[in-house]
């Protein structure tokens, strides 16, 4: 989900939602990078490129080499209000990954190792995150999850949330895509 700002409302760190992304990605497409089996030598589509946290970058239509740009549509979107962990969890065993909306407290930015409860601080915001699975740590179950905010955050970029009790809201509101080749 790189492409953020021509869907409207999405610009990081200054407010959106998911699922404007997700509607943008089923409408228009997003960038694929090219053919996975490219070579280094001989690469096809656009090559990544680093955008500090809170660039909102624009989103060419064209490669700067002038090449087309190369899109791929999602086929559908949905998203999950009713914090039915089991939904999602089959959306992820299914689909691999999707993205929460969750209420970010002052505590969240000071997250290390082991499962993030809720201690002390104002609410600060929200923060959406890209979720990649889920486990149990000491009989505590958890959400994994990866923030986009580096590998300084949490445990190198990942951090575990409290799992089945729609803790800061991490439950109220799941988006994601299918892929078009999923029917």
């Amino acid at each position: 989900m790189e492409r953020r700002e021509e869907s409207g409302s999405i610009f990081s760190c200054e407010g959106g939602y998911p699922d404007d992304v997700m509607a943008y990605y089923t409408n228009n497409g997003l960038a694929t990078g090219g053919d996975p089996q490219a070579t280094v030598a001989e690469p096809t589509g656009c090559l990544p490129y680093p955008s500090l946290m809170a660039d909102s970058a624009s989103c060419p239509t064209a490669c700067d080499d002038g090449s087309a740009l190369d899109t791929q549509k999602a086929g559908e979107y949905r998203t999950i209000t009713s914090k039915n962990v089991d939904e999602i969890m089959q959306e992820l065993y299914i689909y691999g990954s999707v993205v929460v909306c969750f209420d970010v407290y002052e505590d969240f930015y000071y997250l290390g190792p082991g499962i993030y409860q809720y201690s002390y601080g104002p609410n600060v915001g929200s923060h959406a995150v890209r979720v990649i699975g889920w486990g149990v740590e000491n009989g505590v179950p958890y959400w994994l999850a990866v923030n986009q905010w580096g590998t300084g955050f949490g445990d190198n970029g990942f951090f575990k949330f409290l799992k089945g009790a729609d803790h800061c809201g991490f439950e109220s509101l799941v988006s994601f895509a299918y892929p078009s080749d999923a029917y």
